[in-house]
């Protein structure tokens, strides 16, 4: 079934092609509404966020931008839009990006992450579409071989992966304290999922060198979502955190 025509904002797009054509000018420009607009993506996440049922059209218009465009400003506008329904086209096009069939990305900007390349890195987490093994698994080998290994580490996380994959990851990652509720979200998915080897996970968080605000949020994070097992086991993963009993 086609996502076409399409009204945004007032106005009818009968095709993709129309939709990227005009999100495709308005990247280029860098375009905001007003100041408080941080990226030019801003205009297309409030049509989406007011109205869901248009954002597969402009996830097709996206995919077809992630394909075909060279312009930074483009593909900024593209890595900073946020679907409220994933999409499996899009999600192939920006794997195949990554893995090279298109043009390299050009050097720009994220607002999240600082260069566009880690801001689609990124994306390989948060867009994955449910059910798609084979696109997860794609997405695994370009992120466990790829230069931002705190995405490798949300996706090990957040996708139910082993704990050897999340070790894996958090051992390839130097710079966790920029992003410390990912370590709070390792531990508890393994205290969710293999709760025998949470302290494990602790024990690679010290031994990466991690602040000790990151393992003390870790712990004080656990004994907040996760009481019971906490009460429980708590003084043995202070201990594998390198922290002193509380």
């Amino acid at each position: 079934m086609s996502n076409f025509p399409v009204t945004i904002d007032g106005k009818e797009y009968a095709n993709r092609e129309k939709l990227a054509s005009v999100m495709q000018v308005w990247g280029s420009a860098r375009t905001r509404r007003h100041p408080g607009d941080r990226s030019s993506a801003d205009r297309w996440n409030e049509a989406m966020s007011k109205d869901p049922s248009v954002a597969p059209a402009v996830a097709e218009a996206a995919a077809e931008l992630l394909r075909t465009s060279g312009d930074a400003g483009v593909l900024e506008l593209v890595a900073h839009l946020f679907f409220p329904i994933a999409s499996v086209e899009l999600y192939q096009a920006l794997l195949e990006r990554i893995e090279g069939r298109y043009a390299p990305l050009p050097a720009g900007k994220g607002l999240r992450y600082g260069s566009l390349a880690a801001e689609f890195y990124h994306r390989l987490v948060e867009w994955l579409p449910p059910d798609q093994p084979s696109l997860a698994a794609r997405a695994w080998e370009r992120l466990r071989t790829g230069p931002f290994p705190r995405a490798q580490v949300a996706f090990a996380a957040r996708d139910g992966k082993s704990v050897d994959e999340l070790i894996e990851a958090l051992r390839r990652t130097s710079d966790l304290d920029a992003e410390p509720f990912l370590a709070v979200l390792a531990v508890e998915q393994a205290v969710r999922h293999n709760p025998e080897r949470a302290a494990e996970i602790a024990g690679v968080l010290a031994e990466i060198k991690t602040s000790s605000a990151l393992r003390e949020l870790v712990g004080r994070e656990v004994a907040r979502t996760l009481p019971a097992w906490h009460g429980q086991f708590g003084g043995n993963l202070r201990a594998a955190l390198g922290l002193a009993a509380a």
